[in-house]
């Protein structure tokens, strides 16, 4: 497939979302290497973003004391 499956609107903008699993190690630590990955190699033409987010819907809340 080419080209974007859903393109949302929101904000007088445009967005694409992009989803990845992490198993096996720690959603912080993947995400922010996934970021690393997307600095070094994606170059943005001008007037473009990106934003990163994260859905912890399955992460364990922390223990309250």
């Amino acid at each position: 497939m080419n080209g974007a499956s859903f393109i949302y609107r929101q904000d007088n903008s445009r967005y694409i979302g992009v989803q990845f699993s992490v198993a096996g190690r720690d959603l912080a630590g993947a995400v922010e290497d996934a970021i690393q990955q997307v600095k070094a190699n994606v170059s943005l033409p001008e007037g473009y973003r990106t934003d990163w987010a994260a859905n912890t819907r399955n992460t364990p809340s922390p223990a309250r004391n």
